[in-house]
Parts: structure tokens; C-alpha cells; sequence
């Protein structure tokens, strides 16, 4: 099958979220013996390129931040060159992922003009949302979500998007996705649900999985790595990605506050390229960031696997809408366990008490006493680690997302014919 992946940034470019999806989606389909061709957006020079034996194709887009609501929706910069490219490359699909910066949610309607059948994945809120949310988010607890739960309060979107706001915007996405797209997948059914209850139905749970075997490390690699981040003798809680709001940040520094007293060695080791002075500024937790917070840097490849066999436990305290958690899945690749937050797309992955833990980040005191438990017990750590593992292996591999990909490629091809 020739199969088109476009998505606005792919990586360097963009080393996670959306763009890393698509890429290692698309790496697994090329495995599997498919035509894979890319397209990505970029804010360089155009260009065609080989990568790891796939076409990809770069077209040049560029615009001020406050247009995106617009251009969003249709980019005069990046539809020329696309339909070029769909009427040379002939596609059997072509499969939308993150869309809504440069390639625009026109990229979807003007490939299904031409002929050619489209699947569209969500990898977030932004096809009714113009930012992360988290107005579901309970202050406390773990009750279940409700899917209307995710319905946007009235006023939302002006609210956060103010005089960026298009009162077009929505309605023009609905209108792609619902008429101009043969299927609709995203990676947890959280986020099905929300898209259901913001009048966009239809969506199909397809979850995200990694290779296994690129989270792969020797014992030289992984304590070649403690003695450069300078971590022997330590207790190791990894936390991947930028230290932000959204993230849970401030439930998980009041956490460690607590932690420290019983286990002083902890230490939080944050695999971000900014550093942690930038992005904690609150003087109330210099005494963290001198003695318990440790940056390893932008890590990929052996380095990114051995950090993830370093730690004791991996943590994504998230209090948005996780459209999924790459982070959890990774965690089990090493057989580490792992601490999450009990709604949206964690839920999915993490059996409560088997593979880890499920809080709300914003009860620090349990968060608190979840990380105390895993970071005094190796062995409760080594057992939920190997059901970790266990529980990858059966749901969340590559193959089986490029299995289920190709079911809904082919679903899409069948509904080309039918006339849709």
C-alpha cells in the first residue's frame, strides 16, 4: 500500500508530541513492507529528502502566530505544493496526523477532492480547542470522567483565544472532518470522547506503540549515563519533558517536598534542553532545585533508553488532557514502574496498584506517599516493572499499531469506492 503520513513538523524539527507519532507510525508501516511517503511543514529551506529508506518532503511555510486561526484552516503557502505532490506520488491514502499549524485541515478536504482516500488522527483538543484543557480536571480525587465532562464551556474558546478567536474556525473543521475524511482515529478512547462531545463523533480508538527494542540499554550504557548526570547513590524519579504548568510541575515539586524528608537521596532527573533555572523561577523551591533536581538534557536514542533504565520510576503528572502518554509506555519498554494521573489517556495504560500507580497530581499528599512507596520498595518496583512490560508487549507494540493502521486504511479505501 502507498500510504502518505503528513503532519507539520516531524522530527528534528519536532522531537515529540504529534510529530514523533507520525514518524515512528510511519518507520513501522515502512518495516512492514508499505510505500510510505511524509510531509512536513518547515520554517527552512524546502526540500526532498531520504530518511531511513522513506520519501519525505518539506514545503517552506511560514506566518506570525496571531494568523493561525485562519491559516489553520487553509494555507495558500503549503496547498500548492501538496496537490502537486498527491498528483505525482498517487497515494492508495493519505493520513493526516497534526495539521492544524502549517498543512492546514485543508490538506484533508483538497486530497479527498482529488480522488484520494484520507484518515485523519488527533493527537489533542485543537480540532475544537485553541489550547491544552483542563476544565475537567477534578481538584481532587478520582472520580471517573464523564465523557460530556468534555463538552468546551460556553465562552471557552474566545475566552483563551481572545482577539485571535475566529467564530468560523470550528465550524469549517467539522465540516473537513465529517465530510472530507473517510476515518477518523485517535490514540485514546479520552479522546474520542471529547471529540464526541464537541459535536465531532466518529473517531476511532487506535493506541499509539513503540518498538520495544529501542528501549533497549547495557548495564555500561545506563551507568556510563549515572556518572555523567553525576547520580550515584541516588533515587531516580525521570521526568520527560519541559517543567510546565500543564504538566503537573508545581503538584510534583510539592510532592517531592514531602518525599525528601524520608528519602533525602530522591531526585527528580528532567530530560528537557532548557534549563531548570528557566524554568523554575519560584524561590521557594531553590533548595529542590540545588540539591534534588538534576537536568539531563535533550536525550534520544541509547542515551534517552539508558536514562529510562536508570530511573527508579517515571512519573507524568499531567492535569490536562493527555491525549495519551508516550512517556508510559516507554517506562514499560525499561520495566520501570510508573506514577500517572487517574483521568484521560493514562487511564488507558496504567493498571492501578499492577503496573503502577494512578493519582490525582493535585492531592500532593498521596502523590506524595505513591512516590515514597515505589522509591523504599524494590521489590514492588521490579514487579510492577516486569507487568509493565508484560502489559506492553500484549496492547501497546508498533506492530500492533501498524496492524490496526492498515485495518483503517483499508476501512477508508472501501468507503473511497462506495461513493462517500
Amino acid at each position: 500500500m502507498r500510504i502518505m503520513i503528513l503532519s507539520d513538523r516531524i522530527p528534528p524539527e519536532n522531537r515529540g508530541g504529534g510529530g514523533l507519532m507520525a514518524w515512528r507510525l510511519a518507520v513501522g508501516l515502512r518495516d512492514s513492507g508499505h510505500d510510505v511517503h511524509v510531509v512536513a511543514a518547515t520554517d527552512h529551506i524546502p526540500r526532498t529528502q531520504l530518511r531511513e529508506s522513506i520519501p519525505t518532503y518539506h514545503i517552506r511555510t511560514r506566518y506570525r502566530e496571531r494568523f493561525r486561526p485562519y491559516l489553520s484552516l487553509y494555507n495558500p503557502q503549503a496547498l500548492p505544493e501538496l496537490r502537486k505532490l498527491y498528483k505525482r506520488i498517487q497515494p492508495d491514502v493519505v493520513n493526516a496526523h497534526n495539521i492544524h499549524s502549517d498543512l492546514s485541515y485543508a490538506s484533508i478536504s483538497t486530497a479527498s477532492r482529488m480522488g484520494f482516500p484520507t484518515v485523519f488522527t488527533s493527537h489533542d483538543a485543537m480540532p475544537f480547542a485553541y489550547s491544552k484543557i483542563d476544565y475537567f480536571v477534578p481538584e481532587s480525587g478520582c472520580e471517573p470522567i464523564s465523557p460530556q465532562d468534555y463538552r468546551l464551556p460556553p465562552g471557552h474558546n474566545r475566552r483563551t483565544a481572545r482577539l485571535r478567536y475566529n467564530p468560523i474556525r470550528n465550524i469549517v473543521i467539522r465540516h473537513i472532518l465529517l465530510q472530507h475524511a473517510d476515518k477518523l482515529t485517535a490514540p485514546s478512547q479520552a479522546l474520542c470522547d471529547a471529540h464526541q462531545a464537541n459535536d465531532l463523533p466518529g473517531f476511532e480508538r487506535v493506541h499509539n506503540g513503540i518498538n520495544p527494542i529501542t528501549f533497549s540499554a547495557s548495564q555500561s550504557q545506563v551507568e556510563a549515563l549515572r556518572k555523567r548526570l553525576a547520580l550515584e547513590g541516588k533515587k531516580v524519579i525521570l521526568f520527560a519533558g519541559r517543567l510546565t504548568r500543564p504538566k503537573g510541575t508545581i503538584q510534583l515539586l510539592d510532592a517531592l517536598q514531602q518525599v525528601i524528608a524520608d528519602v533525602p537521596e530522591a531526585v527528580v532527573l528532567v530530560l528537557s534542553s532548557i534549563p531548570i533555572d528557566q524554568q523554575i523561577t519560584d524561590s521557594k523551591y531553590d533548595t529542590l532545585k540545588a540539591n534534588h533536581l538534576k537536568s539531563g538534557g535533550w536525550l534520544d536514542g541509547s542515551e534517552l533508553a539508558a536514562a529510562f533504565h536508570l530511573a527508579d520510576l517515571i512519573v507524568s503528572p499531567s492535569i490536562i488532557l493527555e491525549s495519551f502518554g508516550m512517556v508510559l509506555i516507554e517506562a514499560m519498554a525499561a520495566q520501570k514502574p510508573v506514577i500517572a494521573s487517574c483521568y484521560t489517556g493514562p487511564t488507558e495504560i496504567v493498571v492501578d496498584g499492577a503496573t503502577g500507580f494512578l493519582i490525582n497530581p493535585h492531592d500532593t499528599a498521596i502523590f506524595a506517599d505513591r512516590l515514597k512507596t515505589l522509591l523504599m520498595q524494590p521489590d514492588l518496583r521490579q514487579s510492577m516493572g516486569q507487568a509493565g512490560q508484560e502489559r506492553l508487549l500484549a496492547h501497546f507494540t508498533l506492530s500492533q499499531q501498524v496492524d490496526a493502521m492498515v485495518d483503517v486504511y483499508e476501512q477508508a479505501i472501501a468507503h473511497k469506492k462506495q461513493g462517500h
